[in-house]
């Protein structure tokens, strides 16, 4: 049946090639099979229905299940920022329908036993960063997304005074003061890109403008080689860029701060974190296609590389509905700057005959 389709490559003959399926809404709850079928075109044509015999290639049949969501769900959750080492209770807030919860060390890993109440405290921690996750149980059914709750430890300062004598009268004593564990993490920017004001792009390249940056709400099918992207579980809003637009020269595109970073004054170091879904037609290959991450320090005048290798890929990161965690540790360089910015940078060889498409995310 016609009306089953759900992806086909075309006339296009390809080596590999991401596709997605978004489930209607609406869709009954029930088991259903999705078949996946190619084969060599060059010389059998690419105009073939699911059920005839095929000289060459390959036919897979997938098995998978819609359930119906479940009507508890975590509304929000809390975290208090602790000074110096020790337990941290958090808390989480579910629906009407949300009759208990459960919490977790891990994204995937098992519940924490006997903890089904909407708070939670931890063991004794560190000054450091913590994830764990919550979620919501209702009378018959899990919520099937773990909320994560983000917990910051600052380390306690130390002060000790060290007086050459027991007792001080007047102006001739001295007192020292020592000072330790001075350091904390602070966040200078957090975008979950509900919009990009953050943001603006430029090419230097193709420019077509079907080519740039935007804003996508998840999930979201992409024409032609066709992955159903989403960041997150249930959807959500995210940026991202596709290659396969007007193909006549190479795909140049930066995605850059529209505004100088807080101060980096008294930073000691600096990094940078983000979710990232990478897809290249062709992998390794420099001359067709990169990611890379740059910074400038004089508001955007010029533009340097990163060292780090997270800072320049050119291999396949992720897939589309489950996200890679991308940390890169910025340089020395910027530190103790007021004009601090970032930019994205996406590349695609691209010619009249010949082009490579990709997806940045």
């Amino acid at each position: 049946d016609a009306s089953e389709i759900v992806y086909d490559s075309g006339t296009e003959s390809v080596a590999d090639v991401p596709f997605g399926y978004i489930i209607p809404t609406g869709t009954a709850p029930g088991t259903y099979v999705i078949r996946i079928r190619n084969r060599y075109a060059a010389s059998n044509g690419n105009d073939f229905d699911p059920c005839e015999t095929l000289a060459n290639g390959e036919t897979e049949d997938y098995i998978f299940e819609v359930i119906n969501p479940c009507a508890a769900q975590i509304t929000s959750v809390s975290a208090p920022s602790n000074c110096g080492a020790g337990p941290v209770t958090i808390t989480a807030v579910g629906n009407s329908s949300t009759t208990s919860y459960k919490w977790f060390s891990s994204e995937f890993g098992a519940a924490i036993s006997g903890e089904n109440g909407s708070t939670y405290t931890t063991g004794s921690l560190t000054p450091g960063s913590y994830t764990y996750y919550v979620s919501a149980v209702g009378a018959s059914c899990e919520a099937q997304f773990r909320t994560p709750v983000k917990i910051v430890v600052k380390p306690k300062p130390n002060v000790q005074f060290t007086q050459t004598a027991p007792e001080i009268c007047g102006s001739g004593g001295t007192i020292q003061i020592a000072t330790s564990n001075v350091s904390e993490e602070v966040t200078l920017i957090d975008d979950h890109f509900d919009n990009l004001s953050n943001f603006v792009n430029s090419f230097d390249g193709n420019t077509e403008p079907t080519g740039a940056w935007q804003l996508y709400n998840g999930p979201h099918r992409f024409p032609n080689y066709g992955p159903a992207v989403s960041s997150g579980y249930g959807g959500g809003q995210f940026a991202a860029v596709t290659t396969d637009v007007q193909r006549n020269s190479n795909f140049l595109n930066y995605f850059s701060s529209s505004s100088n970073l807080p101060s980096t004054a008294n930073f000691t170091t600096l990094k940078m974190d983000f979710d990232l879904y990478l897809y290249f037609e062709q992998q390794n290959n420099v001359n067709r296609g990169y990611f890379k991450v740059q910074y400038s320090t004089n508001g955007g005048a010029a533009w340097n590389d990163i060292a780090d290798p997270n800072a320049f890929i050119m291999t396949n990161v992720g897939v589309p509905t489950r996200w890679s965690k991308i940390s890169i540790n910025l340089p020395a360089a910027c530190l103790g700057q007021n004009q601090l910015r970032f930019r994205f940078v996406a590349f695609a060889y691209s010619s009249t005959s010949e082009w490579m498409v990709n997806l940045f995310a």
